[in-house]
């Protein structure tokens, strides 16, 4: 019996961790959104439409959306 209420227990931890990082994933995002846009140069400019451009024709080379939260949290 004790058994098996640990393992309900950790199921429930890991439930709230996937809650938890999912709500700080949507946190990121809006905190993203909101900023407001810099001014760059143009060569930094031209550099990323370039990227852009490839992602658009390579999308499997890019990553996606949570992919890249992810790696902003890190």
């Amino acid at each position: 019996m004790e058994a098996q209420a640990v393992r309900l227990l950790l199921q429930d931890i890991r439930e709230m961790k996937k809650k938890l990082e999912e709500m700080e994933r949507k946190l990121v995002r809006m905190i993203a959104e909101s900023e407001e846009p810099e001014i760059i140069e143009d060569e930094l400019h031209g550099e990323l439409l370039r990227k852009a451009e490839g992602l658009r024709e390579n999308p499997e080379d890019g990553m996606s959306v949570d992919e890249a939260v992810e790696e902003l949290m890190e």
